[in-house]
C-alpha cells in the first residue's frame, strides 16, 4: 500500500499522534531519554502483564516493560527472582530491592489504563468487517509477496476463524479491543526501538492471558502485520529486525515467568489504585505509586481509548501525593 495515494486510515492517524507523542512531547523526554541512553544495544525485550475485567478493581491496566538486553538471561530471571519470589498478588510487600530494579533505568515501564475501544468495533458486525479488511490485506499480500504465501495463508487461517467466531452469539467484543490494541501498542514500540536504537532483534513476552490464546493465537500474527505496516509509512526496513515471540506454556509455570514479574507488579498496582480518590486497597501498592509512579525516567501512566473519531491518550502525572492528572496528546 503507498500511503501517498490512499487516505490514512484511522489506525495509521493513531500510529501518527503516538509517533508525535513519543518522539517530540515535553511528557516523554523521559522515554526518549531511555532510549538515548541505550541506543546501541542491539538485544530488546518487551515484556507485559495485564489487569483486566475484574470488577473489584477501579482500573483495568495493561503494562509492558521494555527491557534493553544489558545481562544474560538467565541471570537475568535469577535476579528478578531474589528480588521478587512471587507474583505481586502473592505477596504480603514489596522488597525495596526491587522497587530499586524497577526505577534503575535499565528498563522502562508504561501502564495504560483502557477507558473505551469502540472505534474497534461497536458490534459483532463490525468487527466482521475489520476482519474482511484483514483478509483483503493478506490476501494481496500473497500476490504481491508469494515467497511468504505458506505464513500469510495460516494468519488467514486465523482471520477467517475470527470472522466465523463473530457470527456467535456470544462472541466477546472486549477481548477482541483488547488483543487489537494490545498488539497495536507493542508493535508501536518495536518500531521505536527500530527508529531509535542499533536493534537487531526483538522479543516479545506476554504473560499468559486469553488476548494471547483468542483465535487461534491471532495476536502474534497481528504483532507483526502492525509493525509491518507502521515501517512501510515511515519508510524503514522491518525485515531488519528479527522479531522473536515468548509463547508461554498452557499451564503451570511460564518459562519466563521472572521476566513478566516486572509489568506484573505495576500492572496490579495500578489496577488497584482509585485516581480521583488516591486510594489503594492494599499498603503493599503504595511503594510502586510513590517510587515508580512519580518517576519519569523509568515510568509512564496514560488512559487511553480508541473513541469513534477520537484518540484518547492521556498521560497521568503523579506526585509524592498522588493527586495530579495532566492530558497530553
Amino acid at each position: 500500500m503507498n500511503s501517498d495515494e490512499q487516505p490514512k486510515t484511522y489506525m495509521q492517524e493513531i500510529f501518527d499522534k503516538l509517533d508525535e507523542f513519543y518522539s517530540h512531547h515535553a511528557s516523554s523526554e523521559g522515554f526518549r531519554s531511555f532510549f538515548s541512553k541505550h541506543r546501541d544495544v542491539k538485544k530488546w525485550m518487551i515484556a507485559s502483564d495485564y489487569c483486566l475485567g475484574d470488577k473489584k478493581k477501579p482500573n483495568g491496566t495493561m503494562c509492558i516493560s521494555i527491557i534493553p538486553y544489558l545481562t544474560y538471561f538467565p541471570e537475568m530471571k535469577n535476579e528478578v527472582q531474589e528480588k521478587a519470589p512471587k507474583d505481586i498478588k502473592k505477596s504480603r510487600h514489596i522488597r525495596d530491592e526491587f522497587i530499586q530494579y524497577l526505577s534503575s533505568g535499565n528498563s522502562f515501564h508504561l501502564c495504560f489504563i483502557p477507558t473505551d475501544f469502540s472505534a474497534l468495533g461497536e458490534t459483532k458486525e463490525e468487527v466482521e468487517a475489520i476482519a474482511d479488511q484483514l483478509i483483503q490485506l493478506y490476501e494481496s499480500w500473497i500476490v504481491s509477496t508469494p515467497e511468504a504465501a505458506e505464513k500469510y495463508l495460516e494468519t488467514l487461517r486465523k482471520l477467517r476463524y475470527l470472522k466465523q467466531e463473530t457470527k456467535n452469539k456470544g462472541f466477546n467484543l472486549n477481548l477482541f479491543h483488547n488483543m487489537y490494541f494490545l498488539t497495536f501498542i507493542v508493535a508501536y514500540f518495536y518500531h521505536y526501538i527500530d527508529k531509535t536504537t542499533r536493534a537487531d532483534m526483538i522479543g516479545w513476552f506476554s504473560d499468559r492471558d486469553s488476548m494471547i490464546n483468542a483465535y487461534k493465537g491471532l495476536a502474534f500474527d497481528l504483532l507483526t502485520m502492525h509493525f509491518h505496516t507502521m515501517s512501510e509509512l515511515t519508510g524503514n526496513n522491518s525485515s531488519d529486525i528479527s522479531i522473536i515471540i515468548g509463547v508461554p506454556e498452557l499451564e503451570g509455570s511460564m518459562w519466563y515467568d521472572e521476566i513478566v514479574r516486572l509489568p506484573d507488579y505495576i500492572a496490579g498496582t495500578f489496577a488497584d489504585w482509585d485516581v480521583s480518590t488516591n486510594v489503594c486497597s492494599k499498603d503493599k501498592f503504595l511503594p510502586i505509586i510513590e517510587e515508580i509512579g512519580t518517576t519519569t525516567e523509568s515510568f509512564m501512566l496514560a488512559k487511553v481509548g480508541l473513541h469513534k473519531g477520537l484518540f484518547e491518550h492521556k498521560i497521568i502525572t503523579i506526585s509524592k501525593i498522588c493527586d495530579k492528572e495532566n492530558p497530553s496528546v
